[in-house]
């Protein structure tokens, strides 16, 4: 008997504890959903967003000057111990000769490739040229059309 008694007290003492942790006294905060937008807001949006702007018009390759295509090169696509030997562009052909410094992490090859694709990336800013080659001497030479 003893342990019904001390069983039911327990399971009194049990309840209330749960019952007050849920107190309905406690003041709650309902936060509100943002705004769904209509289809209607989407839409207009979205056409906004999509208006079609015309391409930048790129300069002309044949708009430079001699003086400014070599700083040009010198300045993206060659490093200390390059030496620019020739430059020329004639109806959409830029031809160029450069010597290459020495390179201690790459091979002399893939040093030229390295160089060319960072010449080739800054003259693809410039309209007006069809084919660019450049050559390293004692490497040999690369042509993109």
């Amino acid at each position: 008997m003893k342990k019904i008694v001390f069983i039911s007290a327990m399971a009194l003492l049990l309840l209330s504890a749960c019952s007050s942790s849920t107190s309905t006294d406690d003041k709650t905060s309902v936060e509100k959903a943002p705004k769904k937008e209509t289809t209607e807001e989407v839409t207009k949006k979205d056409v906004e967003s999509d208006k079609v702007t015309e391409p930048e018009e790129l300069p002309s390759i044949t708009s430079l000057k001699e003086d400014e295509l070599r700083d040009l090169l010198k300045e993206t696509a060659m490093g200390e111990g390059d030496e620019l030997v020739d430059v020329s562009v004639d109806k959409g052909k830029v031809d160029v000769a450069i010597k290459l410094g020495p390179s201690d992490l790459l091979s002399d090859e893939d040093f030229a490739v390295t160089r060319y694709s960072q010449a080739s990336d800054e003259l693809l800013g410039y309209s007006d040229w069809d084919r660019l080659t450049i050559t390293y001497t004692d490497i040999g030479s690369i042509t993109m059309d």
